[in-house]
């Protein structure tokens, strides 16, 4: 089980979620650091970084720390690896793998409740619209604007489709453009 999983399998207080935010959003602050600069880093005490590895099933901050270590470790070594390669077959399913590889990564540290208090928002926004560039946008305080543009516009479909599908599978709410 990665950080990310033991981290979604457990409840957590205020403090030990901000913990948990900055050792998924930049693990290589929790691998590099110590207590005290994760506890500063995140505004919280070291007792909380503490009681925070704990929660989450290691006996103590080290052993936390080793495992983000090794997952990183892990990581490193498979970019290494990727660059160091020659590339050969269909280069559109290269990108396609690579891509898909990037969402299940983004979406595996995806809290649940935040994405469904983020589709709650615009389920109930009453207006949402898909701009290309020749639409106004909002017209009011009360709509929602969302702008993320991954690059290509392949990028953006690919993300879109693979969002409309993890939606699904959450049983998320979703409405028709």
């Amino acid at each position: 089980m990665d950080l990310a999983e033991r981290i979604r399998a457990h409840e957590l207080t205020a403090g030990e979620r901000r913990v948990a935010d900055l050792v998924l959003g930049d693990p290589s602050r929790l691998a590099f650091g110590s207590v005290a600069t994760v506890a500063a880093d995140a505004g919280v005490g070291n007792s909380t970084v503490m009681r925070f590895a704990s929660r989450i099933g290691f006996a103590g901050f080290r052993e936390l720390q080793d495992a983000a270590r090794v997952e990183m470790d892990g990581r490193l070594r498979q970019a290494t690896h990727r660059i160091r390669q020659h590339p050969t077959g269909d280069p559109i399913a290269r990108a396609r793998d690579v891509e898909l590889a990037n969402l299940q990564e983004t979406f595996a540290r995806i809290d649940p409740t935040v994405a469904t208090d983020a589709a709650a928002a615009l389920a109930s926004a009453g207006h949402v619209a898909v701009l290309a560039g020749d639409a106004a946008g909002r017209r009011s305080d009360d709509e929602i604007t969302v702008f993320d543009s991954t690059g290509l516009a392949i990028h953006d479909l690919a993300i879109a489709l693979a969002a409309l599908e993890q939606a699904e599978d959450l049983d998320l709410p979703t409405m028709d453009v």
